[in-house]
């Protein structure tokens, strides 16, 4: 084998390593679990936190913004987008759900998986 060879051979396989490393790192993302994840203090006070939170930053506004987001195995929210906003409050409903409390995470056969999550939260 000569050292060109021994090199591509080298890289290809910290290549895989490298990639299969971050596939169970980051785990999968499941859409639905038997147990969906929910707010600790339920989703009435979720959606509280929420609009209070944008209406410190843009007072007036009101509407349904649509959000997704994956809440974690630990509970944190992460991948936080707004599909659909009202007015221009994204930035504001992003930095909500950043500060939001911790939810119960979902579980799949008894384990805390990452869930993604598609919300209407009501603002004003």
């Amino acid at each position: 084998m000569t050292f060109k060879n021994y090199l591509s051979y080298l890289v290809l396989l910290m290549t895989f390593t490298f990639t299969a490393q971050l596939a169970v790192g980051q785990g999968k993302i499941y859409k639905m679990a038997q147990n969906p994840p929910k707010p600790k203090r339920g989703l009435e006070a979720f959606h509280e936190h929420v609009s209070q939170n944008v209406q410190k930053y843009k007072s007036g506004v009101r509407g349904n913004v649509f959000v997704q987001f994956v809440v974690e195995k630990d509970g944190k929210l992460s991948n936080i987008k707004v599909l659909k906003g009202v007015g221009n409050t994204n930035q504001a409903v992003i930095k909500a759900l950043q500060t939001a409390p911790r939810w119960l995470p979902g579980k799949q056969n008894g384990r805390p998986v990452r869930v993604q999550k598609i919300l209407a939260v009501k603002i004003g």
